[in-house]
């Protein structure tokens, strides 16, 4: 007979662990993982590592903060990153190509092309404004949340 059941890796570890209420599926933060926080009452996300996890609070950076305050924890997602990057030379482009089709609208309004440069330069702004603002997944708390936040010794 086993006198100590087996342990998984990281088990005995202090943990944040975040569980979606309808199915169950959790997402664990380990100390010193790094957490993009947003507060209540507060407009901005807020990035830093998770230091230490108290009883009812958890401490990121160099803020403490009580697991009730936090409304939202957002997933991190390397995709993110390389969207917005993308983004921003199409947004660029585009906004030159439509500057570039109202110029020839102006000086050629017989001929249908400086439409066609402006309407291939709003196609190719919009694709660069969706990749540069694609939202990451939001974790929510509290009233209305669909998720919970736990601290897990």
């Amino acid at each position: 007979m086993l006198l100590f059941p087996l342990m998984k890796k990281g088990l005995g570890q202090e943990r944040l662990l975040i569980k979606k209420i309808k199915n169950g599926k959790e997402r664990v933060y380990e100390k010193g993982s790094k957490v993009t926080y947003i507060r209540f009452h507060e407009d901005e996300y807020k990035t830093g590592f998770l230091n230490a996890l108290f009883d009812s609070a958890v401490a990121v950076g160099k803020d403490t903060i009580a697991l009730k305050d936090i409304v939202g924890i957002r997933k991190k997602n390397p995709l993110h990153k390389i969207a917005r990057i993308a983004g921003m030379p199409l947004i660029l482009m585009g906004s030159i190509y439509m500057g570039q089709g109202a110029a020839t609208m102006y000086s050629n309004p017989e001929s249908d092309i400086g439409i066609k440069i402006l309407l291939t330069g709003a196609g190719i702004f919009a694709v660069g404004y969706f990749l540069y603002y694609l939202e990451q997944e939001d974790f929510t708390f509290g009233l209305g949340g669909e998720h919970t936040l736990e601290i897990h010794r």
